[in-house]
């Protein structure tokens, strides 16, 4: 499981963000600002065994922000979204028309793991703008765009099979532009 992240420099520091989940930090370096922001990231999680580790810096700033417990992350990741919204559990169940607030907690809280069709599900009820996008996890194959071109992006990667999918939503003039379910290699 993965997200991208952002790194630049800032006056004297170097700031590390993940929009997708929130999380901004900073560090006296570029290293530090990326164990900064996998720091952070596992200090919310609060899990012993979950790890965050963040990858190199490209040109354009983007990092890939990967995770060992895929099912945890996706699930930090509802919840984070959820927040964002503003919604409560129970506004996200009526807005997936179901009638139990647990419909959307369980996977938020790691007890069950979604497909990619539900997770789709989960992700429009909290982030309308947002989608599931198959891409290649390599730059050189159109994998990690730049930020111009993908300022907000959410990923989940297979481990070693050089494809990720990724949850993302384009910002024109500050506002989210839907997704739809998209593959490339």
């Amino acid at each position: 499981m993965m997200i991208t992240g952002r790194i630049w420099k800032d006056g004297n520091e170097w700031l590390a963000e993940s929009e997708t989940i929130d999380v901004c930090t900073q560090g006296t370096s570029q290293a530090d600002a990326a164990e900064m922001l996998a720091d952070a990231i596992e200090t919310l999680v609060d899990r012993p065994s979950f790890k965050v580790r963040v990858g190199s810096v490209g040109p354009d700033g983007v990092v890939a922000v990967e995770a060992n417990e895929p099912a945890t992350f996706a699930a930090f990741i509802l919840q984070r979204l959820r927040e964002q919204s503003g919604k409560s559990l129970a506004d996200v169940a009526l807005t997936m028309g179901k009638s139990s607030k647990n419909a959307f907690a369980r996977y938020e809280q790691g007890e069950a793991v979604p497909t990619i069709d539900k997770f789709e599900e989960l992700l429009q009820a909290v982030a309308p703008g947002m989608t599931v996008c198959i891409t290649s996890r390599d730059r050189s194959q159109g994998g990690f765009p730049l930020v111009a071109e993908m300022p907000v992006e959410r990923s989940r990667a297979s481990e070693g099979s050089g494809i990720c999918i990724r949850i993302w939503a384009m910002r024109f003039a500050g506002r989210d532009q839907g997704g739809r379910l998209c593959c490339e290699r």
